[in-house]
């Protein structure tokens, strides 16, 4: 059986320069969940943390005030999250209502 051919272009997410990001809604991509403790034993994935940290890749919203730059960390509650499977398994859409913490990157890191 052949598979069916998705009726859209795939997302390229080494190329999101094009992408328009609605006005309250940041794109971010997820730090990789800790899924084994350190003996070795892997974690089910509801037993993994209630709250999910993130680069901010890009958006134009404001946290707090302050307008999130790519390469900024967020938190925020895992049930905020969107995923999007058709840029990539670790990137999620979030309001920015949704961030609990806006960690900005310093400067000397760019």
């Amino acid at each position: 059986m052949q598979e069916e051919e998705h009726p859209y272009a795939p997302i390229d997410p080494s190329n999101l320069s094009a992408v328009v990001i609605q006005a309250k809604s940041l794109l971010i991509r997820r730090y990789p969940p800790k899924t084994e403790t350190e003996g070795g034993l892997v974690l089910p994935e509801r037993a993994q943390k209630e709250r999910a940290v993130a680069w901010v890749v890009k958006g134009e919203a404001k946290v707090g005030g302050k307008a999130p730059e790519p390469g900024d960390t967020i938190v925020c509650p895992m049930h905020a999250l969107e995923r999007l499977p058709e840029v990539g398994d670790d990137f999620y859409m979030i309001r920015a209502e949704d961030v609990s913490i806006l960690y900005p990157q310093p400067k000397e890191f760019e």
